[in-house]
């Protein structure tokens, strides 16, 4: 748990098709810190019914094995098999935390597939890929207390806005990320960045994680194994930066014990922000060692 009892968000997650079961195993053994089985769109619709029983009896079997990495993205509500998904994954799977819902962009179709969990604990991450979504992003989140996370959906999203696929560190970008990251937070929810769709390009994936972290999201969906050492490393304090933090958390701590009315180190004045941001930074190193 982070500082204020809210569950850590995940650095990577990496997306595997739910009706391949070697790429389960495969994403399992990785080092994210999260796995995200589809249902949806890696599925094709004569599959659909296969790929849940084929996920629902992974999950079942894996047991402790995925427990706190597995998440489900289930289909749309109002498909024809959201609701069978939702009842198979909570009646099987003991080690999931939460499911994805693809989507999302109307507060009724959170209220009901809240209502249609009951009392089955599982959290909701919503994947907002509409611009619909976008603009009404405060009331989805005032829907139901089950979110922990919005992940943005830029395949989708892109035909929507009528912007070029997979380049979401494109400037055109900013003002959804930023959206985004500002609502969560507001919200309490964590915002974790969408993936880079060319991972043979690393260079461009490694400047697409860094200027996710420095947005200010918690993490990062990855579509290919290999994303996720660098995803992981961008959303994790260097050596430097959490010595650093804990010499300005130490000064401060020292000064306040003394009675001083300011702080100071190396010639910089400390101010409780910048002594919070320090402690966030040692919160995330500690997190990633777990």
């Amino acid at each position: 748990m982070t500082d204020d009892g809210r569950r850590p968000a995940p650095r990577s997650a990496l997306c595997v098709p739910g009706d391949e079961p070697a790429k389960l195993h495969k994403a399992f053994a990785s080092d994210a810190d999260q796995v995200v089985i589809d249902l949806e769109d890696a599925v094709a619709p004569a599959r659909k019914i296969a790929a849940r029983d084929t996920v629902a009896d992974f999950l079942a079997e894996a047991g402790e094995a995925t427990l706190g990495r597995a998440t489900v993205r289930i289909n749309a509500v109002g498909s024809p098999w959201w609701r069978d998904d939702l009842s198979a994954l909570g009646a099987s799977a003991p080690g999931l935390r939460d499911v994805v819902v693809p989507k999302t962009e109307r507060a009724a179709d959170l209220i009901e597939l809240d209502a249609v969990l009951g009392g089955v604990p599982l959290g909701i991450q919503a994947l907002v890929e509409t611009a619909l979504g976008v603009r009404d992003l405060p009331d989805l989140l005032a829907a139901s207390d089950r979110i922990v996370s919005v992940v943005i959906g830029y395949a989708d999203l892109a035909v929507d806005l009528r912007r070029p696929v997979g380049r979401p560190a494109n400037p055109a970008w900013l003002s959804v990320q930023d959206r985004v990251v500002v609502v969560t937070r507001a919200a309490g929810v964590a915002p974790i960045d969408g993936p880079w769709f060319d991972f043979r390009d690393r260079d461009a994936c490694v400047a697409a994680d860094v200027h996710a972290a420095a947005m200010g999201f918690d993490g990062k969906w990855v579509i290919h194994p290999g994303q996720v050492a660098d995803v992981n490393a961008a959303f994790t304090p260097t050596a430097e930066q959490v010595e650093r933090a804990q010499a300005v958390v130490a000064a401060f701590d020292t000064a306040l014990a003394s009675g001083a009315g300011t702080v100071g180190l190396e010639g910089v004045m400390l101010d409780r922000p910048v002594v919070e941001s320090a402690r966030q930074v040692i919160g995330r190193a500690t997190r990633a060692a777990r």
